[in-house]
């Protein structure tokens, strides 16, 4: 039968009244698609509402390390520098701490009414393999529903590199209502290109290349360098329109100033650093190089190596600082001329910074390269490797240096160390330089972006349909799956396929190549949403009794439709509404009363 009866009517508003407390949406706005008419670029609403996505400060394996610093200092830039946005910021509340923290913190920037929070499933602590899946499914839909429910004319997604831990959840975007702005930033492509030393693990491998999917369906990326922009470009052929470069900054906390005399010997005292020190910091990975620096140092000519000490300052495990130290001997170095010091805390670094004698930065490839930029700020001489972000940051041809061998690290190395006034003159040129990269301008380029691309999608000229048969959207189960609804609309296809151009709109487990050998697109349901206002005839919801039909409950509320109805009472369509994803805790029984 065609449209709804009261007993789906009440299921449907029953559903979305409990995605909304999912959600919890501050301003309680109904969470559907908006009209598909496209407003124009002077459209009467005086803000453009931007929903920033800050899972990335969140995240166990982001959170202190420098996206999760980049993210939560790219989010106090734009809010403190907000000009015609209306800010929300969405946050997990799975990460119960960081998210009271976060919403602390910008509370008093925004207001407790433009801080939304969801709580989504944590596909972790359910069952393994499909059950696992379909729970990080669940997750993501109740993250995008936390999106769209703001209405917002852009969705900021702070890194989509999250959820490898099994925790955070990025929606793969297909879902996206088309007049929503999608922007990331994007840090860099490393793992793709150093796939033999990243991308071994198959699953890890799997897992990197949907979320680089993730990249591809963004309508802007906010890269935070040229070099990084480049290789969106040429690597995963992005549009060079959708990318734009914008840069990074540091804290107030890293500038020149004096160290006295008391805390300089206290502080490299506990350090055993007794020497003018050569420092470098950045993690000990293949990629930073670590390695090739050490084997420069020994090289050096001994009346310049006996003079100076090397700190490598950053946190070390106890088989890095075993496999380094055997290095350290083998190249014939005595053991204190190679400091590995730790972790130190940020006060300690900044003034770490301030006290050396040269900074040296041999890594072979970075997104950005920001103890370059901590270096500089500090006023520490920085000279780093001519590869990928480092030399738009350095801005000196001279302060480059090759790592194609160790004999042009430790020329570097010398020349710097032996010329006092060479020293002297990259110091000054670090704190001019430093001074071009502040988060105010960071804010004023994303700003800028984004305006862009809202502007861009505002005035899309809709497609002409005068000459063509009307576009439709079902949606609906289709073979093999073992449904009667599937059988019913095979046959009913070709009849309506006379007067309507169709696509069908079904799970990933569907016959999609039998389906468009008969004439029709075939897309996942999860991409209704961002294609809705394509169907000028509109959506056909093919309605039954079994899980087959579970996303349709979510998606007519964001795209509402025409319901054709196979069943009377749908008792197991609610079932797994009730005790499989996405759990919705009481629908059953209301059903029954």
């Amino acid at each position: 039968m065609m449209g709804s009866s009261h007993g789906v009517g009440r299921v449907l508003r029953d559903t979305l009244t409990r995605l909304r407390r999912i959600a919890r949406s501050p301003d309680e706005i109904p969470a559907r698609t908006p009209s598909p008419e496209i407003a124009p670029a002077s459209s009467s609403r005086r803000h453009s509402r931007v929903v920033l996505d800050l899972q990335a400060c969140q995240t166990r394996d982001s959170r202190e390390r420098g996206i999760g610093r980049y993210s939560r200092s790219l989010a106090e830039a734009v809010i403190g520098t907000e000009r015609d946005l209306d800010l929300v910021v969405c946050l997990n509340d799975s990460y119960h701490e960081s998210a009271d923290e976060i919403a602390r913190a910008f509370e008093p920037m925004l207001g407790a009414d433009h801080i939304c929070r969801y709580e989504a499933p944590r596909p972790d602590q359910m069952m393994r393999g499909r059950q696992m899946d379909r729970g990080r499914l669940a997750g993501e839909w109740v993250a995008q529903y936390a999106w769209t429910a703001q209405m917002p004319d852009l969705v900021h997604i702070s890194s989509v590199f999250e959820g490898l831990d099994g925790e955070a959840v990025v929606p793969d975007l297909l879902g996206m209502p088309c007049t929503t702005v999608v922007s990331a930033t994007a840090y860099d492509l490393i793992p793709l290109i150093f796939a033999d030393a990243y991308l071994q693990n198959p699953a890890v491998a799997d897992w990197y290349r949907s979320r680089l999917d993730r990249l591809r369906r963004c309508d802007v990326l906010l890269a935070i360098s040229e070099a990084t922009r480049r290789d969106l470009i040429a690597h995963l052929k992005i549009p060079a329109d959708r990318v734009v470069t914008i840069h990074g900054a540091v804290d107030t906390r890293f500038h020149p100033a004096p160290v006295s005399a008391r805390r300089r010997e206290h502080l490299l005292g506990l350090l055993n650093l007794t020497k003018p020190y050569v420092m470098y910091t950045g993690g000990i990975d293949h990629r930073k190089n670590v390695e090739a620096t050490i084997r420069g140092f020994g090289l050096l000519p001994a009346a310049i190596r006996d003079e100076f000490q090397m700190a490598i300052v950053c946190s070390i495990s106890d088989g890095d600082r075993e496999r380094l130290g055997k290095l350290i001997a083998s190249c014939g170095l005595p053991e204190d001329s190679v400091m590995l010091t730790g972790f130190v805390a940020q006060n300690d670094l900044v003034d770490l910074y301030r006290c050396c004698e040269l900074f040296v930065f041999p890594s072979k490839y970075e997104g950005f390269g920001l103890p370059v930029l901590e270096a500089m700020a500090c006023g520490a001489p920085t000279i780093a490797s001519d590869t990928s972000s480092l030399p738009e940051i350095i801005g000196r041809r001279d302060a480059l240096f090759s790592i194609e061998s160790d004999e042009r690290i430790a020329e570097a190395l010398a020349h710097a160390l032996a010329e006092p006034d060479f020293r002297q003159s990259l110091r000054s040129h670090a704190t001019e330089r430093a001074r071009l990269y502040s988060w105010r301008r960071v804010a004023d380029r994303t700003q800028e972006a984004w305006a862009d691309a809202i502007a861009r999608k505002a005035n899309r000229v809709s497609i002409d349909v005068i000459a063509r048969r009307p576009r439709l959207a079902i949606v609906s189960p289709l073979h093999p799956e073992r449904s009667g609804v599937a059988n019913f609309v095979t046959d009913l296809l070709p009849f309506l396929a006379e007067h309507f151009q169709i696509d069908l709109f079904a799970s990933s487990d569907v016959d999609s190549e039998r389906y468009r050998a008969m004439g029709f697109g075939v897309h996942p349901w999860q991409a209704l949403p961002g294609m809705y206002v394509d169907y000028d005839a509109g959506v056909v919801y093919q309605f039954g009794n079994s899980q087959f039909h579970v996303p349709m409950v979510a998606l007519i509320g964001l795209c509402p439709g025409v319901a054709f109805v196979h069943d009377a009472f749908l008792s197991g369509l609610m079932a797994h509404l009730e005790f499989g994803p996405p759990r919705i805790a009481g629908i059953f029984e209301k059903m029954l009363l």
